[in-house]
């Protein structure tokens, strides 16, 4: 079916609408990010900063020196350490479960239970695991 030319227009009219929503208040603490405290202040408004100021973001990123006692790229490591190997680790996991379920011809109703523990939102396992942990003396009191 061939969309009409009003139809096309008003899809990419809301998709830029979205982009827009989604993308402005990024940008907008970008700009803010790059502009003078004073000029932040300033009555009215000003929208973009008269001379940009990125000294903060070579601080942040250690451009001035002290790297090794940056505590903003140490966080940055580990997180991506660790999300990188939880990635892998997932996938390493996942592509072994697929292909068992590929090749064993397993029931239906066992990978729909799979899926089905998947669709819960995890906040739903706090409880059971908090009384687990309790039970079995490994929840910190102090």
């Amino acid at each position: 079916m061939k969309r009409t030319l009003v139809q096309s227009i008003a899809i990419y009219a809301a998709g830029l609408l979205l982009a827009a929503v989604t993308l402005g208040p990024m940008v907008w603490l970008f700009i803010m990010s790059i502009m003078e405290p004073p000029e932040l202040l300033a009555v009215p408004l000003k929208w973009l900063p008269q001379l940009p100021d990125l000294s903060r973001y070579a601080r942040l990123l250690g451009f001035t020196g002290e790297v090794a006692e940056n505590p903003f790229l140490n966080a940055l490591r580990n997180s991506l350490i660790a999300s990188g190997g939880a990635s892998l680790l997932a996938l390493t996991v996942s592509a072994l479960a697929a292909y068992s379920f590929t090749r064993r011809k397993a029931p239906t109703i066992i990978l729909m239970l799979m899926l089905a523990t998947f669709m819960m939102p995890p906040i739903t396992y706090i409880l059971p695991l908090t009384r687990c942990s309790a039970g079995s003396g490994c929840l910190i009191t102090h």
